[in-house]
């Protein structure tokens, strides 16, 4: 049985939903390890400034 066109599109619009999910996902990891290295490289500055006014 050949695809119509309605069930075409439904199938376009899963896979770009699949794909959005798949780059919400990424986002949302990228922002976490934004986070970890911004806390780390503040944790880093102040130990520096500690270091330099002992």
């Amino acid at each position: 049985m050949p695809e119509t066109k309605v069930s075409k599109r439904e199938g376009y619009v899963a896979k770009v939903k699949d794909q959005f999910n798949d780059i919400n996902e990424q986002v949302d990891k990228l922002e976490q390890k934004s986070k970890s290295t911004r806390a780390d490289l503040a944790n880093k500055y102040k130990q520096e400034m500690t270091s330099i006014w002992r």
